[in-house]
């Protein structure tokens, strides 16, 4: 794992969220399955394992860029990093998106809402936005601004000031 260098440490030493940075970069990492069965999650629906393959592709995704951003934190290319952030923000908005959906459709206790998740989940997972490059016009990728302005509103956070936009 790519970690802050002494330099970096010197230059912002007043910064108390360095140490803690690095320490939840080092959680998430066990929060890596190396691989899954699906029919261990559920024996009738395909629903557990599109929403594990979800976390775990999202997980891998916001690691991989939040440690890119350090590295390039580290040779003081700001803008570089705040980008890579804004894409570790956006994937995770993403998945919490899709937690909350679940736990809201479970809540419901109803099946028929189980159809609007595996929608949203496949939507997700390969939907696209291009008509050369998809492979179905069945699912279409979702717009994750207009996630984070439904979850802005819900958690009362301005998520869009922190994506900068």
């Amino acid at each position: 794992m790519e970690t802050f260098t002494a330099e970096f440490r010197r230059l912002h030493e007043k910064d108390d969220d360095i140490q803690r940075i690095e320490e939840t970069l080092g959680k998430l990492t066990g929060w890596l399955a190396p691989s899954m069965d699906g029919r261990a999650l559920s024996p009738v629906s395909k629903l557990p394992a599109k929403l594990f393959d979800l976390e775990q592709v999202g997980l891998r995704r916001v690691m991989e860029l939040a440690e890119a951003s350090v590295r390039e934190m580290n040779r003081g290319n700001v803008i570089v990093s705040y980008v890579l952030l804004r894409a570790a923000l956006e994937t995770s908005c993403l998945m919490l998106d899709a937690s909350r959906l679940a736990i809201k459709t479970v809540k419901k206790n109803e099946v028929a809402a189980l159809n609007d998740v595996d929608k949203f989940l496949m939507d997700v997972l390969v939907g696209f936005k291009s008509k050369e490059w998809g492979f179905s016009e069945e699912y279409i990728a979702r717009n994750v601004l207009t996630i984070i302005q439904r979850l802005s509103k819900e958690l009362e956070i301005d998520l869009l000031w922190v994506a900068g936009l």
